[in-house]
């Protein structure tokens, strides 16, 4: 049988992001939605709080956590809010992971360090005409001449 409960460290992560969520999060969620646009005081806030690198190693800036760590971060935030959860999502997943995953050391120190340090904010931009975001519908490749 598999134990899903959290060890005392995750435990304690948790509970400080769901405590972060609640009281910060939260309150401005509504009027983010309504002005659409992101709050820069939360953005600093999260910055502050180590969010934007919670799974990237110390040697870039990030907090060195892994990815259950992560997960937990994503999901408190995106229970009271959508947006903020998907403002960390394709920061870290999509960007910065592209980025750690398949950067050259220099790509790495230029562009990741200030990712995970929260002083940018990644993004991920996937569209063409005809397809938009759908990406089982796009028709572009890449060919190396």
């Amino acid at each position: 049988m598999i134990d899903f409960t959290l060890d005392a460290e995750h435990q304690e992560l948790k509970e400080m992001y769901q405590k972060f969520a609640e009281e910060r999060v939260k309150p401005l969620a509504r009027d983010m939605d309504e002005k659409e646009e992101f709050d820069k005081g939360l953005l600093k806030e999260m910055q502050e709080m180590g969010l934007f690198g919670i799974p990237f190693s110390e040697n870039y800036g990030g907090q060195g956590s892994d990815i259950l760590s992560y997960v937990l971060a994503m999901e408190e935030m995106s229970k009271v809010d959508a947006s903020t959860g998907i403002t960390m999502s394709v920061h870290t997943s999509l960007c910065c992971s592209s980025i750690n995953e398949f950067g050259t050391e220099e790509q790495k120190q230029e562009w990741l360090r200030p990712l995970v340090d929260g002083s940018k904010i990644g993004c991920f931009g996937l569209t063409e005409p005809g397809a938009g975001s759908d990406v089982a519908s796009a028709r572009t490749v890449a060919e190396k001449v």
